[in-house]
């Protein structure tokens, strides 16, 4: 398994678990199926669940929906540059 969180990072986190304080977690399923066409073994996500729990994410972390009329082009653009 591989992070990107630092060390530091990680014990700021098990802190705030460990509080327990009114801590409120939510759980979300990746829809999807196997897949070992080439020998390699994938999860394909299914991509109408996987825009519902995007939608349900930006939502959660109050990030602007995308008006109507921009693409998805221009919205991955504007979540990468947050």
């Amino acid at each position: 398994m591989a992070t990107n969180m630092s060390f530091s990072e990680m014990k700021s986190l098990f802190s705030y678990v460990a509080k327990g304080d009114d801590l409120k977690i939510n759980t979300l399923n990746l829809s999807g199926s196997d897949n070992m066409s080439n020998g390699v073994y994938y999860w394909m996500l299914d991509e109408q669940n996987l825009s519902n729990i995007e939608l349900r994410m930006k939502e959660h972390l109050e990030i602007e929906r995308p008006r109507d009329n921009e693409t998805d082009k221009q919205v991955e653009e504007e979540l990468n540059n947050l």
